[in-house]
């Protein structure tokens, strides 16, 4: 399976600062290709908010390109292995937001919802109440759960959904990373099907969009290449801020494509249920139900002390795919992950990738560089 994808965040028309993070990452494999897309929506006013949400973006990015790698040919690597490695990211990050919080005595926090796409299969991560959705040409499916004081009460029928667009607690959050020691993330897999399109979207863009207007703009059929995306959410967002949108906007589409018959590479099997878009038809909320992932042996990661944000960022930081500007030119970061590269993956000083064995590739303006095993950049190819 192949994918076209695209991203966009927008600071609104009244927030003076974009707590938004999103990120997009690719990568071509002997398996396929495999596309990794996250959004954060941070809450704790300004820079804090904007920190909450650029740490968990950060932190998914370097195991994207430093743990996944030597992970995607482990013939025995199971969607428990991969659940186990996202509790730990958010277990982990979730200590350092809140410790950094009461040493400071500030609140903040961040949303997640992330999905990993691999062959025909979707694994999801997620707190809080930005949505991913999967858009088909009849119907919108929430795939998440929003876990917010008014989505609680809808399921348990206290309130209509209509009403919920409107009740003054509907910003109000069961579950935010970085704000109480407890977090309960939710994780979901499934299969999916070819042109249905995965929107993972903060609150401020999903708000004041009708189900008809994303099928309309986001119907994965009618796309051919990434920038056709890019448009449509741009758009769209503002199209959000035309009807009032105060809050920061942010979107991130992923359609997966076959290419022409005998193109595919062979597909690498995983067995796993299967809690696609069609369990969600069953529950009036539109939610599927999560997978019940146990995260044990959960291990501490050191933390260095940074000048800036003392001891909750560490000295070397990682490449930010954020963008807090309201024109936003973050594109996707494309990488080649071939098959002999099973060894463990590591930053170098400067932050470049590297890998111990085998190679790595980045995509640079549509051209490649290669990465050597000694994390100096080859030729261009």
């Amino acid at each position: 399976m192949n994918f076209y994808q695209s991203l966009y965040t927008d600071i609104g028309i009244h927030r003076k600062s974009n707590q938004d993070s999103i990120g997009l990452f690719k990568a071509s494999t002997d398996c396929g290709e495999v596309v990794f897309g996250i959004v954060c929506d941070g809450m704790g006013g300004y820079a804090n908010g904007e920190l909450a949400s650029r740490i968990l973006i950060e932190a998914f990015e370097t195991w994207f390109k430093c743990d996944y790698p030597s992970c995607i040919y482990e013939e025995n690597y199971s969607y428990r292995d991969l659940f186990k490695q996202w509790g730990k990211i958010i277990y982990d990050c979730n200590e350092r937001l809140v410790k950094y919080g009461m040493k400071h005595e500030i609140s903040l926090g961040s949303t997640l919802t992330a999905v990993l796409l691999v062959n025909d299969e979707y694994f999801m991560a997620h707190v809080g109440d930005s949505r991913a959705l999967v858009i088909t040409p009849e119907k919108v499916y929430q795939m998440t759960r929003d876990q917010s004081v008014v989505a609680e009460a809808v399921r348990r029928g206290e309130i209509t959904p209509e009403q919920a667009k409107t009740d003054r607690r509907r910003n109000m959050l069961l579950e935010c990373i970085g704000v109480t020691p407890d977090i309960h993330p939710l994780f979901y897999k499934g299969k999916y099907c070819e042109k249905d399109t995965f929107l993972l979207c903060s609150d401020g863009f999903w708000h004041n969009l009708t189900e008809a207007e994303l099928i309309r703009y986001l119907d994965g059929r009618q796309f051919h290449e990434d920038k056709e995306i890019r448009m449509h959410l741009n758009y769209l967002i503002e199209l959000d801020k035309k009807r009032g949108e105060k809050d920061n906007l942010s979107a991130v589409a992923i359609v997966p494509y076959k290419e022409s018959a005998g193109s595919e590479t062979n597909a690498f099997e995983k067995n796993v249920q299967n809690t696609s878009r069609d369990g969600a038809d069953l529950d009036d909320t539109g939610d599927t139900d999560p997978v019940n992932a146990v995260i044990d042996d959960v291990l501490h990661i050191r933390i260095d002390p940074d000048p800036e944000y003392d001891d909750i960022y560490p000295a070397e930081q990682n490449v930010n795919m954020t963008d807090s500007q309201e024109n936003d030119s973050t594109e996707p970061v494309n990488l080649y992950v071939p098959q002999g590269a099973s060894a463990p993956v590591s930053k170098t000083d400067n932050g470049n990738l590297k890998t111990f064995a085998g190679r790595f590739y980045i995509m640079v303006d549509e051209k490649e560089v290669r990465e050597t095993a000694d994390g100096k950049a080859g030729l261009d190819i």
